[in-house]
């Protein structure tokens, strides 16, 4: 969930996905919310959309559909100037930024009525943050396949193990070092890992992930 996902890649995932979920609401009403820039590639009414961080609101419990569809990931730069400043790492900084406003906002609907035995739907872009809210508020997780492009990452490349050269072993351990010390788990987030060939990228992100089971 990241405002390059959510605008260069080709398969429109806001507008497909934002369609999906009012189909599937059929006439429920449901509270979404985007990034200000975004908010006219989503396919739900007007008048329910609300800010991201609508704290504090208590006018909106009504509501038993909550769409979290805004991307606040930080960028590269962000990360390497924060962890250089003041030694916050790119976890500590989703923590601050994305999860806690996704869960405030999530809390605006009828999860704030303590003793509503209603049944309540959160609709959220990626795994990371549906399993966030299943740890904070219990429930169960769903995963709608099929709805926008979704191929992770092989997990068995070709190019991991014997087939690395020498040298490409020792670069592979200077990037997983830097991960480790930035609190990244992928070597495109940190300074100059945008720049690091797929072939490279593969090694890096699938020895780290071995490494740290």
């Amino acid at each position: 969930a990241s405002i390059n996902r959510f605008t260069r890649a080709n398969d429109l995932p806001l507008e497909d996905v934002s369609a999906w979920i009012a189909r599937d609401a059929g006439d429920d009403p449901v509270l979404w919310t985007t990034n200000a820039r975004l908010v006219s590639r989503v396919e739900l009414p007007p008048g329910d959309f609300q800010s991201p961080k609508a704290h504090g609101r208590n006018d909106l419990m009504h509501y038993r559909r909550v769409a979290w569809l805004a991307a606040m990931k930080a960028s590269q730069f962000e990360v390497a100037t924060l962890f250089d400043a003041v030694g916050i790492t790119a976890d500590e900084i989703a923590e601050w930024r994305e999860r806690n406003a996704l869960y405030q906002f999530v809390m605006r609907g009828d999860l704030r009525r303590f003793d509503s035995v209603e049944q309540n739907v959160v609709y959220v872009f990626s795994r990371q943050q549906a399993e966030y809210l299943r740890r904070r508020l219990g429930g169960t997780t769903r995963h709608v396949p099929g709805v926008v492009q979704d191929a992770p990452v092989s997990t068995k490349p070709a190019v991991v193990g014997e087939r690395m050269s020498p040298s490409e072993r020792k670069a592979a351990q200077r990037w997983r070092d830097k991960m480790t010390a930035a609190g990244v788990s992928d070597v495109r987030l940190l300074p100059g890992g945008d720049r690091i060939d797929a072939r490279m990228v593969e090694i890096v992100n699938i020895t780290f992930a071995r490494k740290a089971a």
